[in-house]
């Protein structure tokens, strides 16, 4: 079984990056109330901004992840981009 300090690493960073993931996440469903309530709906530019923001987060979490159980970058990155 691998440990919860294996996955994190040994930093700080990883618990940072999870907490700037459940901000954004927040962020988004407080924009949802506001559209649902609000009378003129919300631009879903800001939903599009908010959920970019999220998405980089999840991938440097994985990025991260990948490096302390492989000791190296998964590639995911360098596929996603060609």
């Amino acid at each position: 079984m691998i440990s919860l300090q294996r996955l994190v690493g040994g930093g700080d960073i990883f618990f940072d990056l999870l907490e700037q993931s459940a901000g954004e996440a927040h962020e988004s469903v407080q924009l949802f109330v506001r559209n649902l309530s609000s009378p003129e709906p919300t631009a879903l530019d800001q939903f599009a901004i908010v959920r970019r923001k999220e998405k980089r987060i999840t991938e440097e979490i994985n990025e991260r992840q990948s490096f302390a159980i492989l000791g190296r970058p998964n590639g995911l990155g360098q596929l996603r981009s060609r």
